[in-house]
C-alpha cells in the first residue's frame, strides 16, 4: 500500500512540474549548487557541529540559545538559534557559513525544545518563494472577495492552486529532501503549503516501512531522516495507508 501511495504522490508531483513549467515566469532550478552532494555533506556536518555546541551550552547554562518568537510561528520554524552566546562562550569558533547571518541559505533552528532539542536547517529559498506565492493568493483574494484560486482537490479541504487565475506567476519549489519539484497546495482559507506527502512516504520506507501508531504528526519522519525542517507545512496523519494533510497551528 505504501508503494501505491508513493506512486500516487509521484504522479501528483509530475503534474505540478508540468504546470509550473507552463506557467513559470522566472528561471528554472532555484538552487542547483546547494543541492550538490558535497554541499549536503557539508551542511550535515555543520548541523552536527551546532548540535554539539547547543547541547554543551544547555548543559552548562540550563537554557537553550534561542531567539524569542511569536506564538503564531509554526513549530518547525519557531526557535531560531542565537549564535552570539555560542560564539562568545567558545562553544563555536564562528557563526556557520551556511547560516543566514553569514549569507548562507538557511536559519538554524531548534525543534523538540522541551523534550530532546534537535538542530535543523530551515531553507530560506523555499520559505521566501512560498511567501511570494502566499502574497499572490492574498492579492487575488483581495481583488475577488469570497473567491480563491482553487484547482483540483488533492485531499479533503486541500487543493492545487489554479495558476491561470494568478496569471501564471507561480515559482517552482524544490523539495529540500529530494531536490525534486514539490507540489504546492492551498486550503479553503487561502493558506498555501508545500505538500510533503511523497517525501514522508520515502522517509517511512527508509525507516522500515511501518508507521508507528504513536507518531501524531508524520512530519516527524522527515526531521528524523534529515537535517532540514519541513518549512511552510502542515500536520500529516496516516489515513488509508497514506499521509494526508490536516489543518494545524504549527
Amino acid at each position: 500500500m505504501i508503494a501505491r501511495a508513493r506512486n500516487k504522490y509521484i504522479r501528483t508531483a509530475g503534474i505540478m512540474v508540468v504546470l509550473t513549467m507552463l506557467v513559470l515566469s522566472t528561471t528554472g532550478c532555484l538552487y542547483p549548487k546547494e543541492l550538490r552532494a558535497e554541499n549536503q555533506v557539508s551542511y550535515r556536518e555543520t548541523v552536527l557541529l551546532v548540535q554539539n555546541a547547543v547541547e554543551a551550552y544547555q548543559k552548562e547554562k540550563g537554557i537553550l540559545p534561542i531567539m524569542t518568537s511569536g506564538t503564531d510561528v509554526p513549530k518547525f520554524e519557531k526557535y531560531r538559534i542565537n549564535f552570539e552566546p555560542l560564539v562568545d562562550g567558545k562553544y563555536l569558533s564562528d557563526v556557520p557559513n551556511a547560516s543566514y547571518e553569514k549569507g548562507g541559505p538557511g536559519y538554524f533552528i531548534i525543534i523538540n525544545e522541551e523534550t530532546k532539542p534537535a538542530v535543523k536547517l530551515m531553507d530560506l529559498t523555499v520559505y521566501q518563494h512560498m511567501n511570494d506565492i502566499q502574497k499572490l493568493v492574498d492579492r487575488f483574494a483581495k481583488a475577488h472577495p469570497g473567491t480563491l484560486p482553487l484547482g483540483n482537490e488533492l485531499y479533503p479541504d486541500f487543493y492545487q492552486i489554479d495558476a491561470k487565475q494568478l496569471n501564471g506567476k507561480i515559482p517552482e519549489i524544490k523539495s529540500v529532501y529530494t531536490g525534486e519539484a514539490a507540489p504546492i497546495m492551498i486550503d479553503k482559507k487561502g493558506k498555501v503549503y508545500v505538500d510533503y506527502a511523497a517525501d514522508i512516504v520515502t522517509a517511512i520506507q527508509k525507516a522500515g516501512g511501518n508507521v508507528n501508531a504513536k507518531v501524531e504528526d508524520l512530519r516527524d519522519y522527515l526531521v528524523e531522516a534529515s537535517f532540514y525542517s519541513p518549512v511552510k507545512s502542515t500536520t500529516y496523519h496516516w489515513v488509508n495507508e497514506q499521509p494526508v494533510p490536516v489543518r494545524s497551528n504549527g
